[in-house]
C-alpha cells in the first residue's frame, strides 16, 4: 500500500483578522493548491464552519484516492476528471463501510469509539453536494478536454445511481424536520422584564445591565444572526431621513480581531440593511458614548477595535459569552417561573422574528404568501432561492388550520348544546 501524505486542516488568520482553514499537506509542508483557492476564491464569503466541512469533505475525496497513489490535484489540473468521477460511488462506499467515522465527520469535538464505522446518511449527503460544488468549480476553472456539460452530466449520473441505493440520498427530507423555537407572548414579556436595567429580577451584573438590554432588543428587532450580531461596528448604526436603520455587513476594518472564533457572515446575501426604531437607535448611540468602554483606573479604557459589543476587559464580545448571557437569562426566568421557558437562544429570537414579520406582512398588511417570502428572504438575509421561508409559512398555514378546526369545534359543541338530542 503506498504511503499516505498526511494532511490536515489548520485554521489560518489574514492580516484583517479573519479566519480561514486552510487544507496542509505534512510532505511538503504547504497548502493543497486547489483547495486553497477554492477557499479563497470561491468560499470566501462562506462562514467558517461551513468552509471547514467543505475542507474535510475535499480532504476525505483526496486521501481516498491516495490509497492508489492518485494525486487529486494533478488529476484535476491535467483535466482527467473521469478517473474521479467513475470512483464517486466507490468513495461513499468507502467513507459507509471502512474509513472510521471519527477520521471524516465533518464535527469539531471529542472522537467517536474506535469500533464505531461509517457516517450518518445525512452526513453522506453533505458531502456529496460540497464534492459536487468543489469539482464543478475546478472544471470551470481547469478543464482542457472536459466541458462543463460533460462533468455535470456524469456527476447526474453518480448521484442517481446513488440514490438508487439510499433512500432519498439527495433529497433527505428526514434532515427538513424543522424545529421551530420561537417564543411565546408570556416567554417574550418575561425576558424584557428581567432583562431591563435596575429590575430586581435582572440576573446580571449592574455593568453589563445596560448591554446586554440592547442586544436583545436588537435580537428582537431584526432576528439577526449570532455571527452578525457579534460582528457589528460601532458605524453599523445609522439614522437616515426618515428611519434609523441597522447595517450588517463586512467589516474587516473593525480592527484585529482576538477572538479564537471570529463571527462572519453566512454569504454574501447576509449583507442587508435592517430598520429599527429611534429608541433603540438613541440607546445604542448612549451605549457607544458613555458605557461601551470600561472604566479602569476611573477613565474609560482606549480600546483597539471598533466592534460593538464589548467585554468587561474591552474585548470584542465572543460567542462562548453571548451562550452564558442568555443561559443566564434563562435560568434567572426559570428560577421565578420554573414552568415557562424551556431554553433562550439568539437563535430562538431569530426564529420568533421570522414567524412574527411572516404574520405581520399576511395579516395587517395584506401582502400575497409569495411576496411576503420574498421580503422574508431579504430582510433575514436568505438568497433568492432559500427555502427556509416555506418552512415558516407552513408554521404559519398549520397554526392558522389548528385555530379554525378549533373554532369549528366549538361551534359545533355549542350547536349540539343548543339543541339537545340531534347530530
Amino acid at each position: 500500500m503506498p504511503i499516505m501524505a498526511v494532511m490536515r486542516i489548520i485554521p489560518c488568520r489574514l492580516s484583517n483578522g479573519r479566519r480561514i482553514p486552510v487544507l496542509f499537506r505534512d510532505t511538503p509542508p504547504q497548502p493543497v493548491l486547489l483547495p486553497f483557492l477554492y477557499v479563497a476564491l470561491k468560499r470566501q464569503y462562506k462562514a467558517y464552519n461551513t468552509i471547514r466541512n467543505d475542507l474535510v469533505t475535499i480532504k476525505a475525496f483526496y486521501d481516498f484516492f491516495a490509497l492508489d497513489g492518485i494525486d487529486v490535484d494533478e488529476a484535476l489540473i491535467d483535466g482527467q476528471f473521469a478517473i474521479l468521477l467513475t470512483r464517486v460511488e466507490q468513495f461513499l462506499a468507502w467513507l459507509t463501510t471502512e474509513k472510521i467515522a471519527h477520521n471524516v465527520v465533518g464535527r469539531l469535538g471529542g472522537l467517536e469509539p474506535i469500533s464505531h464505522y461509517g457516517i450518518d446518511p445525512i452526513t453522506r449527503d453533505g458531502y456529496l453536494r460540497s464534492l459536487k460544488s468543489y469539482l464543478l468549480w475546478c472544471v470551470d476553472r481547469y478543464s482542457r478536454s472536459t466541458s462543463a456539460n460533460e462533468i455535470g452530466t456524469l456527476l447526474s449520473a453518480s448521484s442517481k445511481a446513488i440514490a438508487s441505493r439510499f433512500d432519498s440520498f439527495l433529497v433527505a427530507t428526514s434532515r427538513r424536520n424543522f424545529s421551530f423555537k420561537s417564543f411565546t407572548d408570556a416567554e417574550i414579556a418575561a425576558i424584557r422584564e428581567f432583562a431591563y436595567p435596575g429590575d430586581p429580577k435582572n440576573p446580571f451584573r449592574h455593568s453589563n445591565q445596560f448591554r446586554n438590554w440592547l442586544i436583545v432588543d436588537v435580537l428582537f428587532e431584526t432576528g439577526i444572526r449570532v455571527g452578525e450580531l457579534l460582528g457589528l461596528s460601532t458605524n453599523s448604526i445609522h439614522r437616515g431621513d426618515r428611519t434609523c436603520y441597522l447595517s450588517v455587513v463586512r467589516n474587516p476594518n473593525a480592527g484585529m480581531d482576538t477572538r479564537s472564533r471570529a463571527p462572519s457572515l453566512k454569504n454574501q446575501h447576509s449583507q442587508r440593511t435592517i430598520a429599527i426604531s429611534a429608541q433603540l437607535f438613541e440607546r445604542i448611540q448612549h451605549y457607544i458614548l458613555h458605557q461601551r468602554r470600561p472604566i479602569r483606573n476611573g477613565r474609560p479604557l482606549k480600546l483597539k477595535h471598533g466592534y460593538l459589543w464589548v467585554s468587561e476587559r474591552g474585548n470584542p464580545l465572543a460567542a462562548n459569552s453571548l451562550a452564558n448571557l442568555f443561559e443566564c437569562l434563562a435560568n434567572g426566568i426559570r428560577s421565578r417561573a420554573p414552568d415557562l421557558l424551556r431554553s433562550a437562544s439568539p437563535h430562538s429570537f431569530r426564529h420568533t422574528f421570522a414567524e412574527r414579520f411572516l404574520q405581520y406582512l399576511l395579516e395587517v398588511k395584506g401582502c400575497d404568501m409569495e411576496r411576503a417570502k420574498d421580503e422574508l428572504r431579504a430582510i433575514c438575509g436568505w438568497s433568492n432561492d432559500s427555502t427556509m421561508p416555506q418552512y415558516y409559512s407552513r408554521r404559519y398555514i398549520h397554526s392558522l388550520a389548528n385555530l379554525h378546526n378549533q373554532n369549528r369545534i366549538e361551534s359545533a359543541w355549542e350547536r349540539l348544546k343548543s339543541a339537545p338530542g340531534k347530530i
